[in-house]
């Protein structure tokens, strides 16, 4: 076994996790990616019918997302706790790879956080190499704009959970002001100046046809594998949720810039006409601002981003 850490990966977890997991061959501690990540990961190899396989542990604690910004406003917004309901992540790996034309990483196993130990998500290694911002084309940004309207052609009455949504439309805009005040309140930076159009998007129920698509409220470009110099692989699937489409679209904008935005659109009107953007921008963008998406600091600076719609 070469493990640079003192502690088997499995060590983490109970007894009963680790019944049926395979035998690790090769286990190896990745670093963290940012400061606040709340996931711990490890390059594994591991054997299945005969042949050494390469795959990925994710190790995820409850006490690692108590103080994260980003799951507190999951929890706040999606109902979702993601350490406690990694075994339900079978059908988010089924559904996504069903959905989208990206290749999605086979999910060996899946399990739930109980009794303080970590939860964990064992899926097969995939080719590419991580996405980096400067490496986008706007051939890539055509290619997220195919991943992106496939998935959004799927629909569903309520939001939540893409295992389990089980948030009726009327309770949207409550939930987002909720959240994005509480958020806020937990920073200690003043949002009154936006309280307006904060409290309009709370007492206008969501109406995009009343339906809500499958999207990532943390869609980063470091999510996606690249492969021979397309948009390979979506290897990220935390926190993928039943969720306004329109949300998806303000954090593009900050991804995007006016060149890419173009190659983006017109790919995804092949699907799905573009969202209107103005009557909910500055609550979804306080939103993520608050649930530090991106990791900006200034929240005029975030606020001022250039429009795309």
């Amino acid at each position: 076994m070469n493990t640079p850490n003192s502690l088997h990966p499995y060590l983490h977890l109970s007894e009963t996790q680790r019944v049926d997991l395979p035998e690790l061959k090769v286990c190896e501690a990745l670093p963290a990616k940012f400061e606040d990540s709340t996931n711990r990961l490890w390059s594994v190899h591991y054997e299945a019918e005969g042949r050494i396989e390469e795959a990925i542990l994710k190790l995820c604690f409850p006490q690692d997302v108590k103080d994260s910004a980003f799951w507190l406003g999951m929890t706040s917004l999606f109902g979702l706790s993601f350490p406690e309901r990694m075994a339900d992540y079978v059908k988010v790996y089924e559904r996504v790879s069903e959905w989208s034309p990206l290749q999605v990483p086979g999910l060996v196993a899946a399990r739930s956080s109980h009794e303080g130990y970590a939860g964990c998500l064992l899926t097969k290694k995939l080719p590419g190499s991580e996405l980096l911002g400067e490496q986008v084309t706007q051939a890539i940004a055509e290619q997220l704009g195919h991943h992106l309207g496939s998935l959004h052609r799927n629909s569903s009455e309520w939001f939540g959970p893409l295992f389990n949504p089980r948030s009726s439309a009327d309770k949207w805009g409550e939930l987002l002001f909720d959240t994005v005040v509480g958020l806020a309140k937990r920073e200690g930076i003043s949002i009154e100046s936006y309280l307006p159009e904060l409290k309009n998007a709370k007492y206008f129920p969501y109406s995009d046809a009343d339906e809500f698509v499958p999207i990532m409220p943390d869609l980063r470009w470091d999510q996606f594998l690249l492969h021979r110099q397309r948009l390979h692989a979506l290897v990220d699937l935390d926190a993928m949720v039943w969720g306004a489409r329109e949300l998806e679209f303000v954090l593009l904008e900050y991804l995007l810039d006016e060149s890419l935005w173009q190659a983006f659109a017109e790919a995804y009107s092949e699907y799905r006409d573009l969202p209107e953007l103005d009557s909910v921008r500055t609550a979804y963008r306080l939103l993520l601002f608050f649930m530090n998406v991106l990791g900006e600091e200034s929240l005029e600076a975030w606020m001022s981003a250039p429009r795309r719609l």
